[in-house]
């Protein structure tokens, strides 16, 4: 129950914040659902026109409901306050849509009425009641409007016509024109503001009037579990709550059949109670916030946010460039700060503490929520930590799990990579949407718990990075800084440098500076004919050496000849330091870990870059070294 009170404490805490547009807070007995048609009437309760809403943006709408009408579903017949579908708003539904065709209209009509009766009635609303007691909606909307296209019978076309492109309505209905979802205006002398759904006392008068149907003595006696206090429990709870047209539940209690309840309880009130104003308060917070400051994954919703302030803070699912990048410095990209440990690091602290003091100390919340099965969703994760543990955590992310990160020429930094990419070097760049939600379910406990990272993804990266043949050079490049990142962080008890080791004896980090010097050498002679862009015999095999070092690297020496004979030709220095270089690679081994041919591990992959990355620095120092191309190519 944890996530409900926090959601309802954000509530309470921001309601007073609301904002026009996307940031509006829903109100108590409120919903957001997209609507298509809005129909003006005046004072009278006289039909005026008709129009279809285009705009998308106008399309989402927050409408008045009822516990029992925010979360419908199926067959249920349960209208909302005032703005519908045409079955439950429209009198003459069945005569022209079809009489076996499900109405809600009497429900409606007579919670409307109760509501134009009671003493919360509204002097905007009463003409919309009047007009809608004619039963002659449909009617307007067909002759007067001619908004709804019809068939010969003189039917509401249920599937798209001929003509369709010819009707606005198909543009904005996914389904048919039926389902549309009517809003209402009134216009009155002397108010401008006809727009019903816009006007906050009518979402005022809404609330009142449901909150005083339910104080009734009969519904007073439960204890809400979140609060502990007497209230009206909730037997309905809200959807929509990712979009518009969410239809998954976080709390439902339809299992009222044969194994009743998992065979655990007979009343879903037994399994826990939660009142009505809680629940309410809660979905309408968590939907504010992701459509305000949420990020999606394919079909989750991730959110962070501060329950006391509203204040965005640092994103979990980001990398340290996009961390460390300040949006309001001109030019920060050719800044070299962000190329370097120790520069990266100076500007991750200058923005942690930057977030530090802005943010209050109280709390922070991490949730994600994505639907588990049709019509139900589930919290895939959830943490509340203060904002210093937030923030320490992201700190510690960004600076164990890092690495140097090539994404293009204009985006290289030192430092940890997002989700989005681990799932791209792990599956590949085309990997499909629900694989990337998936890797990034499983990352987030890595980032903010400290959790190891799965063996399986560390391992995928590996493979996948091993085999550069099936890579673009950029790939590979953005491959080999990941999987080193990931790979390092998952053995930080063997405290890898970002630097070349020259005294590290393990087997599988002397095989890759092997492959690197191979890699170096072949390079540097095709340099000497400007043939920099051609793949060396290293990157060929390298795949084949992950798995058999030994036999392999026995290969590679003998096609190293003809580069060997080119350098001893036109540069016999260097080729006399990398001889050096290899033969105090060879005598490092322990000799017996030379000869097994058993498959290299990640650490390879550590020495490889490594090795190759002193050599790029020596030949940047050198002006007169070879050229050799660089990652980007």
């Amino acid at each position: 129950m944890s996530w409900l009170s926090t959601l309802a404490r954000t509530y309470d805490l921001n309601i007073g914040r609301q904002l026009d547009g996307d940031d509006t807070l829903t109100p108590l007995y409120h919903t957001t659902q997209n609507a298509h048609i809005v129909v003006t009437v005046d004072d009278k309760g006289n039909f005026l026109r008709a129009r279809v809403i285009i705009d998308k943006k106008e399309q989402n709408t927050i409408i008045p409901c009822t516990e029992a009408s925010a979360g419908r579903a199926g067959s249920k017949i349960a209208p909302h306050g005032l703005f519908d579908k045409l079955m439950y708003v429209a009198g003459d539904y069945q005569a022209y849509v079809g009489e076996e065709e499900r109405c809600g209209f009497p429900q409606y009509i007579d919670q409307l009425k109760d509501w134009c009766a009671s003493k919360y009635a509204h002097p905007k609303v009463t003409p919309i009641y009047e007009y809608l007691v004619k039963k002659s909606l449909m009617g307007d909307l067909l002759n007067n409007a001619k908004l709804l296209p019809v068939d010969e019978a003189g039917k509401v076309c249920r599937d798209k016509p001929k003509d369709a492109e010819m009707w606005p309505i198909f543009k904005v209905v996914a389904s048919s024109p039926t389902d549309s979802l009517i809003l209402f205006e009134c216009e009155r002398s002397g108010d401008p503001y006809i727009q019903l759904w816009k006007d906050a006392s009518i979402q005022m008068t809404w609330q009142n009037f449901v909150i005083s149907l339910d104080a009734t003595p009969e519904k007073t006696t439960p204890i809400c579990y979140v609060t502990g206090d007497l209230g009206v429990m909730a037997k309905n709870h809200p959807k929509r709550i990712r979009h518009g047209a969410d239809g998954a539940k976080l709390i439902s209690s339809n299992d009222s059949l044969y194994f009743t309840y998992r065979g655990r309880f007979i009343e879903s009130e037994e399994v826990c109670g939660v009142s009505a104003p809680v629940t309410l308060k809660a979905h309408s917070a968590l939907s504010w916030l992701i459509k305000k400051q949420g990020m999606f994954v394919d079909t989750s919703a991730i959110i962070a946010w501060g329950v006391a302030v509203d204040t965005a803070s640092v994103s979990p699912l980001e990398d340290t460039y996009e961390v460390c990048k300040e949006k309001d410095i001109d030019n920060w990209d050719s800044m070299a700060v962000i190329g370097t440990a120790e520069g990266t690091a100076q500007a991750l602290n200058k923005k942690i503490m930057g977030y530090k003091s802005k943010v209050n100390p109280e709390q922070m919340v991490i949730m994600m929520v994505n639907e588990s099965s049709p019509g139900t969703m589930s919290i895939k994760y959830y943490r509340e930590l203060n904002n210093s543990d937030f923030l320490k955590r992201i700190e510690d992310w960004h600076t164990h799990c890092a690495w140097t990160q090539f994404f293009g020429k204009e985006r290289r930094f030192y430092g940890a990579p997002s989700p989005m990419a681990v799932s791209q070097v792990a599956y590949g760049t085309k990997c499909d949407n629900k694989l990337k939600r998936l890797v990034t379910e499983r990352m987030l406990p890595c980032i903010l718990d400290g959790s190891p990272i799965p063996r399986d993804l560390v391992i995928a990266c590996v493979h996948k990075t091993s085999n550069p043949n099936a890579l673009d050079p950029w790939e590979f490049s953005r491959n080999l800084g990941v999987t080193c990142a990931l790979y390092r962080y998952s053995h930080s008890e063997r405290n890898y440098a970002m630097a070349l080791e020259e005294d590290r004896k393990t087997r599988d980090y002397l095989y890759g500076r092997l492959l690197a010097v191979s890699d170096y050498l072949e390079k540097s002679a095709l340099g000497l004919t400007n043939e920099t862009t051609r793949e060396t015999n290293a990157m060929k095999l390298m795949q084949r050496f992950m798995d058999r070092p030994f036999s392999t690297w026995r290969t590679l020496e003998m096609k190293l000849a003809p580069s060997r004979g080119r350098l001893q030709a036109s540069r016999p220095g260097l080729l006399v330091k990398l001889d050096k270089i290899l033969g105090h690679i060879h005598c490092t081994f322990v000799p017996d870990d030379y000869m097994l041919d058993k498959p290299l591990t990640g650490e390879a992959l550590l020495g490889f870059y490594c090795q190759r990355d002193a050599f790029y620095k020596k030949a940047e120092e050198k002006s007169d070294e070879p050229t050799l191309g660089t990652e980007s190519e």
